[in-house]
């Protein structure tokens, strides 16, 4: 055991991820969170020692190949333009206060899906709140750098941890912020951005004072202020005939479900709550969402007609759903402490759809099933090298091995290739496919959100571009095609009966919703099914 790095459980970025400023917190996120395998979990999740001598070896092996490095050299503050040096600790009660975008920018042209995105400062802590969640973070300020610099950590990182960094200026109620999409240190010149440029730059100004940081989350305050919908992708039926989704239509945003040709809307939750993400159970005859109340965030389960709802998680806490068992008889999701906010300090865990709470249980990270059912990868963080690491197990829990570095695997159709990230970046990332055993490594390139068709003979994604085009290209990345579709802020696509199913905010709109979109695989046609609002 003790030639083994201590493993933690994994918060599986969002898949997807991520998303014009959620590719920011993404990233962010990704060098900062570290989820948990409850005490009580730690020594029976733990690999014997000849798998552990092995993964070793491999992570070696992968490392050297790669020849990565670390860059966790502190720099000195320099002198500002006026050849002096701030204390930085006075420094961020300058800041204290709620920040509205009022404008942003990307690549030298305006871009309105930044709108609504707020910011909040007290102390050395900034909670932001994007189009899908909030996050709460902490920070310093280096004042005597030139320019001014915001560092964002988490507060228990250790000696590996790389810091992003933000660049900023204030002038009165005015704040400029610039991250830098490349994850190098940004420089003066990124405030002012051009068609090359990776940098993004936000112009926010201060409307009130904050005497503490919110808890919890309040989804529909965040819509009703200027913000996105905070809401997952649409979900289709097994069998093709209905979509559920989440609007606002009524309410404080609640269920729907429309016909596959987008008539037929019927509201199926009428509570003054906030309710979003809903996905079909693998038979269609139920349907989990999540619910906000007070601050928290619970799973809640229901037939597909909206009738016997019924709670499946409680507590002070905010759950994250994310996917059914392939029998159906349980939920797996993401569950956060209320007071830091959804994604920090993620754990993975596992609910009965028939007993609920009663019966949850600690995941050691969230499993993703080969089609035979047989074989589950998941995901791990080592906390001493700071890296993702995909593993292998069967699906009794046996035989548990490592393969790659990496996240967010998923298995081909016919279960011979497994799709993953190897490196995390914004706008895209880098992605790569292997064999079941790890074997036969093959580089894809910069993408988001790929996933195979339901044939297996190509891969469907974004384009890595914050307005993002659907692409289909081949198994080995070639013979790329762009689909004859909107470009906006995409959410994930989610496999159906034919294709996928997707929402999308068009670009250059004011429209903060979506709209629901369906990608063909037949014809490799996109059609706008109806829209969410």
């Amino acid at each position: 055991m003790a030639n083994r790095p201590k493993k933690s459980s994994l918060w599986l970025i969002g898949i997807g991820g991520i998303l014009c400023l959620v590719c920011v917190v993404a990233i962010v996120l990704s060098r900062r969170d570290r989820p948990r395998t409850s005490p009580g979990d730690q020594e029976s999740n733990r690999p014997s020692t000849n798998q552990a001598t092995d993964a070793s070896d491999r992570i070696a092996a992968d490392k050297a190949k790669r020849n990565t490095t670390v860059d966790t050299e502190p720099k000195s503050p320099e002198p500002n333009d006026a050849g002096t040096s701030t204390s930085a600790t006075h420094d961020p009660e300058r800041l204290d206060g709620v920040w509205n975008t009022v404008s942003s920018e990307y690549r030298g042209a305006p871009d309105k899906l930044y709108a609504g995105v707020e910011f909040q400062f007290l102390g050395n802590q900034m909670v932001m709140t994007n189009f899908l969640q909030r996050y709460t973070m902490n920070f310093t300020v280096d004042s005597g750098s030139t320019p001014n610099r915001i560092d964002i950590s988490s507060g228990d990182a250790n000696e590996n941890e790389k810091t992003i960094k933000w660049i900023y200026e204030l002038t009165g109620d005015t704040l400029k912020l610039c991250w830098n999409g490349n994850h190098a240190t940004v420089r003066p010149e990124a405030f002012k951005t051009d068609e090359n440029s990776d940098s993004v730059l936000l112009v926010l100004e201060r409307v009130g004072k904050v005497s503490r940081l919110p808890r919890g989350e309040d989804s529909w305050a965040h819509y009703q202020g200027g913000g996105m919908y905070a809401t997952g992708s649409p979900s289709m039926s097994p069998d093709g005939s209905t979509i559920v989704f989440s609007s606002p239509r009524t309410g404080n945003g609640d269920i729907y479900k429309v016909d596959r040709d987008g008539g037929n809307r019927t509201r199926l939750t009428e509570l003054a709550d906030f309710e979003a993400d809903p996905i079909f159970s693998p038979d269609g005859s139920t349907v989990a969402f999540v619910r906000e109340s007070d601050g928290c965030r619970h799973i809640w389960l229901m037939d597909k007609d909206g009738k016997n709802q019924r709670q499946l998680t409680l507590g002070d806490v905010i759950d994250e759903l994310n996917s059914f068992s392939p029998d159906g008889s349980e939920i797996f999701f993401l569950r956060s402490p209320l007071a830091t906010g959804g994604g920090r300090s993620a754990t993975p865990f596992a609910v009965s759809v028939l007993s609920g709470e009663t019966s949850i249980r600690t995941l050691e990270g969230l499993p993703n099933f080969s089609p035979d059912g047989k074989k589950v990868t998941y995901v791990l963080f080592d906390e001493s090298r700071g890296q993702f690491e995909i593993w292998l197990m069967d699906a009794d829990g046996s035989n548990k091995r490592f393969l790659t570095e990496g996240h967010a695997p998923g298995y081909s159709p016919d279960g011979k290739s497994i799709l993953f990230c190897q490196k995390s970046g914004s706008p895209g990332s880098e992605w790569a496919m292997m064999d079941p055993d790890g074997t036969n490594r093959r580089e894809l390139c910069q993408l988001h959100g790929p996933v195979f068709s339901s044939d297996g003979k190509h891969i469907v994604c974004f384009s890595p571009e914050y307005r993002r085009q659907i692409l289909r290209m081949d198994l080995d990345g070639s013979n790329k095609t762009i689909l004859d579709a909107p470009t906006g802020y995409a959410g994930s696509l989610r496999p159906c009966q034919g294709g996928f199913v997707f929402s999308l905010v068009v670009s250059d709109s004011s429209d903060r919703v979506g709209d629901i979109f369906f990608v063909d695989t037949n014809d490799w046609t996109v059609e706008r099914i109806t829209s969410m609002r």
